[in-house]
């Protein structure tokens, strides 16, 4: 089998679906972590190569999961090319170059879901053991018991990687395998001379931070100067495929006149500011 055949396999994934692996996978993680952080808790008894396991395992997953949702995306994208835009002949399924973006953003995923969730745990360890210190304050701090109760232990691994975290994760990841579905079939079609731009557009599911409206109808060839979709957790915002010379685009209102850069890098500053756009 071909690697092209390998990838095109892949099951397609509903949004459903993606959360509820992402899901399933943390559940066992954490039963990982809660063994090995032991009683009294710390982080230091952790092993690294446990921590490596976790990344790992987060990093195959997860873009299995990119794949599931970008390559239906990718299909349903040149179907609509063929359709709107006279070419000799349909674009080329460019899985390859899909699957090279992918796996560069799953690596990268996974290795700052770890990050995150080893500074959260010694922070939530550090919190939970606090609060069992301050029931004993009639004792001497070189007797404090540090031990927790199981619910205690739980309740770090769970304060770790809570649902909420995991929904952002996953809806602000699907809005990134479409983007790249959109991105490698926009590359395709550059190759074989078709004038061709990414536009951004205001995704109809989620709120919107102070930078989504100021991008929305322009080209990909200004806005990725200065971000990228998702431009912030849980965004679904998209990257609309359209052809034609620049200016035609612009009159026929397909894209809209370019702000400032003044004003685009003063929406840049209110939303980091407000801690809503993605490292």
């Amino acid at each position: 089998m071909s690697s092209t055949t390998a990838i095109e396999a892949v099951e397609p994934v509903t949004e459903k679906q993606f959360l509820d692996r992402l899901q399933r996978l943390h559940r066992e993680h954490k039963k990982l972590v809660l063994e090995a952080m032991g009683n009294p808790p710390d982080r230091r008894n952790i092993p690294k190569s446990l921590w490596k396991q976790i990344r790992d395992e987060e990093q195959a997953l997860l873009l299995l999961l990119l794949l599931g949702i970008s390559l239906p995306s990718l299909r349903e994208i040149r179907q609509q090319v063929a359709e709107n835009v006279e070419m000799p002949e349909p674009p080329r399924l460019p899985t390859e170059q899909l699957f090279r973006r992918l796996r560069r953003r799953a690596r990268h995923v996974a290795t700052s879901i770890r990050r995150t969730s080893q500074q959260r745990l010694q922070d939530t360890i550090d919190d939970v053991v606090g609060q069992n210190r301050s029931r004993q304050p009639d004792v001497p701090p070189s007797e404090i018991d540090d031990t927790l109760s199981n619910r205690e232990r739980r309740d770090i691994t769970e304060r770790t990687m809570p649902q909420s975290r995991e929904e952002m994760i996953a809806r602000t990841e699907i809005a990134a395998a479409r983007r790249a579905a959109a991105e490698a079939m926009a590359e395709e079609m550059r190759r074989s001379g078709i004038e061709t731009h990414l536009v951004w557009r205001l995704g109809p599911t989620c709120a919107h931070c102070k930078v989504c409206p100021i991008f929305e109808g322009l080209p990909e060839s200004v806005y990725s100067r200065y971000v990228q979709i998702p431009v912030h957790p849980n965004c679904c915002c998209w990257a609309e495929i359209v052809v034609g010379p620049f200016d035609d685009l612009l009159a026929s209102g397909r894209m809209r006149p370019i702000p400032t850069a003044a004003q685009i890098r003063a929406a840049l500053r209110v939303a980091k500011y407000r801690g809503r756009l993605l490292p």
